[in-house]
């Protein structure tokens, strides 16, 4: 038996239970079964075919791979009374064995011409439903000048918005620091569910309109639990002229994770590569919602 983790496999059948040796039983009487996980908050049985250990740390859950040991969960002995012996860190690094490191970017052209001193007429939602003319995956967040945007040329550098997306796994517990040292003309950035979906200006956490070199940085900061995998959208804008941005991110103990020269970034990814890691993969580009 584990304590604290869930299969995160495919479940054939989700039953109610009163307790971990029921559910356990219950799989017990079927033939394809042979693993359970067990969620006492919800009385929830979760069956499924898995013949190995469970993977997922998940503490609200019991898990078994041999219904051969229900027996063990008499008098007391199953993992609820053993949990605090049975705690395991969260992994130091998010998993990418799936081929989804980095963050996703995509290039739209932008009509909207530069008015007033915040580049109030920019509307990111219209990207939403507008197809990228060049999509592509990057390392760092960041460009010192609108010629070359991550190795590729613009149709028009004068006139491009350019969209970030993707996850930040939390590989601490605390407070993360996000900046936008350098905008011409605007950037955007949403953390938590209004970047996976319904993004718009008004709900952005951080908003900086034209802040050149060397001016103060406008800072959000957000409390993150370790462990976990945070959607993250960043969104830029040139309305003419010269154009530069780039989003800096620093972990609680005060290290960069990410920049616009960061060349290897290990804790972005574009999606989890297991469903129960809660990091869905995003809508194609100029299908969000």
């Amino acid at each position: 038996m584990d304590c604290g983790k869930r299969h995160g496999t495919k479940y054939f059948t989700v039953s109610s239970a009163e307790n971990f040796k029921e559910c356990m039983e219950t799989c017990a009487a079927i033939v394809p079964c042979h693993s359970v996980d067990y969620q006492a908050r919800t009385k929830k049985c979760y069956l499924g075919s898995h013949h190995n250990n469970p993977l997922i740390i998940a503490s609200s859950f019991d898990s078994a791979h041999s219904v051969g040991c229900a027996g063990a969960c008499g008098g007391g002995g199953c993992c609820k009374d053993a949990r605090k012996d049975d705690v395991q860190e969260p992994a130091p690094l998010p998993d990418t064995s799936c081929g989804n490191a980095g963050f996703e970017f995509a290039f739209f052209p932008n009509d909207i011409t530069y008015l007033g001193p915040n580049d109030g007429n920019f509307n990111p939602v219209v990207m939403k439903r507008t197809q990228p003319y060049y999509k592509g995956t990057t390392t760092r967040i960041g460009v010192t000048d609108a010629h070359i945007i991550y190795g590729q040329t613009p149709q028009n550098w004068e006139f491009v918005a350019v969209n970030h997306r993707g996850y930040l796994y939390a590989h601490q517990d605390g407070e993360y620091s996000f900046t936008a040292p350098i905008a011409d003309n605007l950037s955007l950035l949403w953390l938590g569910p209004n970047a996976y979906s319904g993004y718009t200006r008004a709900n952005a956490n951080l908003e900086a309109a034209y802040t050149p070199v060397d001016s103060a940085p406008l800072e959000y900061k957000a409390t993150l639990v370790k462990g976990k995998y945070y959607p993250i959208r960043f969104s830029w804008d040139n309305s003419g002229g010269a154009g530069y941005y780039e989003l800096k991110i620093k972990a609680p103990d005060g290290t960069t994770i990410v920049d616009g020269t960061t060349t290897v970034s290990p804790y972005l990814v574009k999606f989890g590569c297991r469903e129960a890691y809660g990091a869905r993969q995003y809508a194609p580009w100029g299908e969000e919602n």
